[in-house]
């Protein structure tokens, strides 16, 4: 797992990841940086609390972009309704391994099924973050 970042070192490391994309930066290499600092995110859920509101927002928006794929960071929300409460309040950590474990099981991401309601239960009782 990656280090917890401080949230200073998280901005410039999404402010680049930004200026590369901006100057055409392969999608191979993209997506590798996205999923690394998708699980630096992830394991730094304050991260999110200690930016601007328009940084929040350009990263929910990208975020979006990557509902139903491995590059999900934990931001935007993917759920159907069925599972709002149970995920809404949760951490970016809690909603990339549930959004994973239904890519993992070939779940749609915002289907609703037992096997849906099984991993989201799981990850109730188990997980606590």
């Amino acid at each position: 797992m990656d280090k917890i970042a401080s949230p200073d070192e998280l901005q410039r490391e999404l402010r680049t990841l930004v200026a590369e994309c901006r100057h055409g930066v392969s999608r191979l290499d993209m997506a590798q940086k996205l999923g690394t600092l998708a699980n630096r995110l992830a394991a730094n859920s304050d991260f999110l609390n200690s930016i601007p509101p328009r940084a929040h927002q350009a990263i929910l928006k990208l975020d979006k972009n990557f509902i139903g794929t491995p590059n999900y960071m934990g931001v935007a929300p993917f759920w159907n309704a069925a599972y709002k409460h149970s995920l809404k309040d949760a951490s970016p950590a809690k909603r990339r391994a549930v959004h994973q474990t239904f890519l993992k099981n070939r779940l749609q991401v915002d289907g609703v099924s037992p096997e849906h309601e099984a991993i989201v239960k799981n990850y109730d009782m188990y997980l606590g973050f």
